[in-house]
């Protein structure tokens, strides 16, 4: 019997306490003033930034600094490039569609000419300390992208195929 009205007791507590005067005359919750400071929202989750947000300004981390393309496509570094990706990317990436790593297709709508250069040239110092390629790392089931020793010509090469998809 005490147990029956203790469950009663705690149930009438719980009902008054959801039932509080902190809703407006709309019945839509209006939180607490203390709720809506500034000083409400932790440091670390205001400063928390998306590693995406700004890539276009994002070089990466390695030898290259800066690069944009001034020529047009050059056709036999075309197939030069897509000899070298053959040789050290096809396990691992494909032209088209996700597989181990993302797809090449459009990788200049998501990336800059820089970065892609400084992941070929540098991934293990990429995936320790570009946001982005930390992303990439966790979204792609933490395979990291590894040191193939690629030439900086190699990789403009690379480049350039990636140019054509």
């Amino acid at each position: 019997m005490i147990l029956i009205k203790n469950c009663l007791f705690f149930t009438l507590l719980l009902f008054l306490f959801s039932c509080n005067s902190s809703s407006n005359d709309a019945g839509e919750y209006k939180p607490p003033q203390s709720m809506l400071s500034e000083d409400a929202v932790p440091k670390e989750v205001e400063e928390k930034k998306d590693p995406y947000q700004d890539w276009e300004r994002n070089h990466g981390i390695g030898p290259i600094e800066a690069f944009e393309f001034d020529q047009p496509v050059d056709s036999a570094m075309v197939k030069s490039g897509k000899a070298v990706f053959d040789t050290y990317c096809i396990l691992c990436h494909k032209e088209v569609e996700d597989f181990i790593g993302p797809p090449m297709k459009d990788i200049y709508k998501r990336r800059t000419p820089a970065w892609t250069m400084n992941i070929i040239l540098n991934p293990t110092e990429m995936i320790l300390n570009d946001p982005i390629a930390k992303q990439l790392f966790i979204d792609y089931n933490s395979a990291p992208m590894g040191y193939q020793n690629i030439s900086k010509e190699d990789a403009r090469a690379m480049l350039e195929y990636f140019r054509t998809l």
